[in-house]
């Protein structure tokens, strides 16, 4: 799937996560600066996961900080959004099918930067 943006703007709306809440993610990428560079950390992890278990499937969880106004909050999610997609289009670049792929939003109060959070399910 070439283009991950149709894919997310349903399973954004209507997926939750059920990973455990403390469960620990495989990979955190922060998105606290222009072009993050994430993609060989996000292949290495996936690549190791899917050796250990090849049916395992991934949450992608795209977390915005808490902000003091509605209007703030709005934009971080927008942009955390944003970010979940480039993350899922890498996936899928890697050959990893979007069917394999669960992504929800939410807004987390453990960080302070727009982060994706990737686990294996």
């Amino acid at each position: 799937m070439k283009n991950a943006s149709l894919f997310l703007a349903g399973a954004v709306a209507a997926l939750c996560v059920t990973t455990p809440a403390l469960a620990m993610p495989l990979v955190t990428i922060r998105f606290d600066r222009a072009n993050v560079n994430y993609e060989g950390a996000l292949y290495a992890a996936a690549k190791g996961a899917l050796d250990r278990q090849p049916n395992a499937s991934f949450d992608v969880v795209a977390c915005s900080p808490e902000a003091s106004t509605p209007g703030a909050q709005a934009l971080a999610a927008t942009n955390v959004r944003r970010n979940a997609e480039s993350v899922v289009r890498s996936l899928t670049n890697m050959g990893l099918s979007a069917n394999r792929i669960r992504v929800s939003q939410r807004t987390c109060s453990d960080t302070r930067t727009a982060e994706v959070r990737v686990f294996v399910v």
